[in-house]
């Protein structure tokens, strides 16, 4: 009886010791060698990529989602705000009509945008090939997902992940440029235009992660879902530890946030018309 109590302890005692986080570590690094093993592919590293695909969803998972972001709120800024004189829309001048006014704006915004995007994403791309190879399209990405309140993860061939990268890629650039145009509809000039979007992308952003309460409600805000690459594959809500955060919330969540926010500047834009009769 003594014996097995202490069996018993000493079991419990080597239960403690055991992390939680490193059992889940490496039983993922068990799961990524076996389907290496059973495609197969030759191995590469997954904290630090080299090939092109692979290192094309590194770059858009740690770095360009912030970067970008940080450079975009700055070039829409300069662009939406320069027909702004002394806080006169010299738009107004123009012999088109609002609509048609609306849509040259959105989209001057949305070609710049995306094609600095295109353009930045292509040359890491073509860099990465030359140096190591193209990579390959099956190689396995590790990915998360809610089942019955607990965590599981699985990897899935990078081809998966791709179409829902780029999808929810572009509505992240359209949200920032109909929310930059609506802040300058308000503002009419560049300084507080910059600094609110930088505030509510951004500063959002880091409340989110440095205040856990926010976390609950962090599928329902739209800048949560500029990282793409941690949305699509579940990892955003794995970090969060919110089953809510996935990319059909984000495809809603970004649709719906950019039509509120273009019928706000429609509204802005009338009341300020009227103001001025």
């Amino acid at each position: 009886m003594a014996k097995k109590q202490y069996e018993k302890k000493h079991l419990e005692n080597i239960a403690d010791q055991v992390d939680p986080a490193q059992v889940t570590e490496t039983n993922n690094k068990l799961k990524f060698f076996a389907y290496l093993k059973d495609k197969p592919l030759a191995y590469e590293s997954q904290d630090m990529p080299v090939t092109g695909i692979q290192f094309w969803l590194h770059l858009n998972q740690q770095y360009l989602p912030y970067l970008f972001t940080l450079v975009a709120l700055f070039i829409l800024t300069l662009l939406l705000t320069e027909p702004y004189h002394q806080q006169l829309d010299l738009t107004r001048l123009n012999p088109i009509s609002k609509w048609r006014q609306a849509l040259t704006e959105i989209s001057a915004g949305l070609i710049l945008l995306g094609g600095s995007f295109l353009v930045i994403n292509l040359l890491m791309i073509i860099a990465a090939t030359i140096f190591a190879g193209a990579g390959n399209l099956a190689f396995p990405y590790l990915t998360y997902k809610f089942v019955n309140g607990r965590m599981m993860t699985n990897f899935v061939a990078c081809d998966n992940l791709i179409l829902p990268i780029v999808v929810l890629q572009f509505l992240g650039l359209l949200f920032l440029v109909v929310l930059v145009r609506f802040l300058a509809k308000i503002f009419r000039a560049q300084l507080p235009t910059l600094l609110l979007a930088l505030l509510l992308v951004l500063g959002v952003n880091v409340a989110v992660i440095a205040v856990p309460m926010l976390r609950k409600v962090s599928a329902w805000l739209p800048v949560t879902y500029l990282n793409a690459v941690d949305t699509v594959s579940g990892k955003l809500g794995m970090l969060y530890q919110n089953p809510q955060l996935n990319f059909r919330a984000g495809i809603i969540v970004l649709a719906g946030s950019i039509v509120i926010i273009l019928v706000l500047t429609v509204i802005v834009e009338y009341t300020y018309q009227n103001s001025k009769a």
